[in-house]
């Protein structure tokens, strides 16, 4: 079953305080992609390696505070024009240097886009360290874009989505309040009346769900009544399953603004046994070839030595055999023509044989000239002498004769299977 591991991580400030960080246990959760958890736990990254090989995806949750959505006005364009126009767009609001930043935008809507910002740095490190995972996919998105907007108990109305969490003696307030628009903070442990007024007076809608702590909720309902704001507010359980309800296809994803450097590099480990598979197969074939090529060198070499013993019995005076069949064929011929017979590469035969040929073409005369050169018959046709190739060709062949056109527009006829 498809499965992705989130990873929660520490906000930057904490990981900067904390060299080991990645040492130290850190919320995780395995969710199937029907929404059903099938574990969660602390654990460090090391110890979540081997659990990463079997997720579809690694999913890393940056604290709120560790992300900003800014909204710029942007023209019509492409997304790639846009990616490169955002460090100008944002200029404004951006404290830092955009070549410290990650900018990822979402989809352009009504002349707006919305846009993470994070350090590039931190993302980077956090990179670093899974670089050797067995991991198809990583990916990393801002804790407020992860909770899901529109689902309090009044779905008549607006409604923001806040989640409250406890990471070392501090409080990780996430709050999306709207499709493209959230923010994060990191405050020290205070009362849950003051955490629950600071998220309403953040939050641009007037109701908010509020998902805290499990063994927290009933503070926070007491708190939330104390402070006459149980009709703004709804107080539910916090579990892994609302801290990523939000996350889908369109959510941006800032480790598609990570080098490839610092990526995960392929993961050769996962096809060792097919590679070796695959080199067992070559080496087997290979092989075969060999042993069929030496056993084809075999055969050729018993034949020419046949055919020089025998070219030797027939003319035991030739010192020099260097083509036993073509030296023999040679020695017939010539031995032909002091007999008074006529070779078949002959002058007198080929002309003959090309005449008849010729005849059956339909085209009485039409030729210009005829010679004889490296035993072939070279004929110029006169102009506009049209003939058939194809008849002249097939009749040729009857005779064991060649028709082929030089690139002067000359027929060469020669004896068939000879160049």
């Amino acid at each position: 079953m498809a499965s992705t591991l989130y990873i929660s991580l520490p906000s930057r400030v904490v990981a900067q305080n904390r060299p080991d960080w990645a040492a130290q246990s850190l919320a995780f959760a395995l969710i199937s992609d029907e929404g059903r958890l099938q574990q969660q736990g602390q654990s460090s990254l090391a110890e979540l390696r081997s659990m990463a090989s079997a997720a579809k995806q690694v999913a890393f949750l940056l604290a709120a505070s560790d992300a900003s959505l800014l909204t710029a006005a942007v023209p019509p364009m492409s997304p790639a024009k846009l990616k490169q126009a955002l460090p100008n767009l944002l200029e404004d609001q951006l404290i830092n240097d955009p070549a410290d930043l990650i900018l990822v935008a979402g989809a352009a809507k009504d002349g707006e886009v919305s846009v993470v910002v994070a350090d590039r740095a931190w993302l980077e490190s956090v990179a670093r360290n899974v670089k050797d995972w067995p991991a198809r996919k990583f990916s990393a998105y801002p804790s407020q874009l992860g909770l899901a907007f529109n689902v309090a108990a009044k779905p008549e109305s607006e409604a923001a989505t806040a989640f409250i969490e406890e990471k070392d003696d501090t409080l990780e307030l996430s709050l999306r309040d709207g499709l493209q628009h959230g923010l994060g903070l990191s405050v020290e442990t205070t009362a849950p009346a003051d955490v629950l007024s600071m998220l309403v007076q953040l939050s641009k809608t007037p109701d908010l769900l509020a998902y805290v702590p499990p063994a927290s909720q009933d503070a926070y309902q007491q708190a939330a009544k104390t402070a006459g704001l149980e009709d703004r507010i709804t107080i539910m359980p916090a579990s892994w399953i609302n801290k990523v309800a939000g996350i889908a296809a369109d959510t941006p994803d800032l480790m598609t603004g990570v080098a490839a450097e610092h990526m995960a590099s392929f993961d050769w480990s996962k096809w060792r046994w097919p590679v070796r598979l695959a080199l067992a197969v070559l080496v087997v074939n290979v092989l075969a070839l060999n042993v069929e090529w030496l056993g084809m060198k075999r055969e050729a070499d018993e034949i020419n030595k046949s055919l020089n013993q025998v070219f030797r019995n027939a003319y035991p005076k030739e010192t020099v055999v260097q083509d036993a069949l073509k030296q023999m064929q040679l020695n017939v011929n010539a031995a032909k023509r002091v007999a008074g017979q006529f070779a078949a590469n002959d002058f007198a035969v080929m002309a003959s044989q090309f005449t008849q040929a010729w005849d059956r073409t339909g085209v009485p005369g039409g030729i210009a000239s005829v010679e004889y050169k490296d035993r072939a018959l070279f004929v110029k046709v006169k102009p506009n002498t049209q003939i058939s190739t194809d008849v002249l060709r097939s009749a040729l062949a009857e005779q064991s004769l060649e028709l082929k056109t030089t690139p002067e527009g000359l027929l060469r006829i020669s004896i068939g299977g000879k160049k």
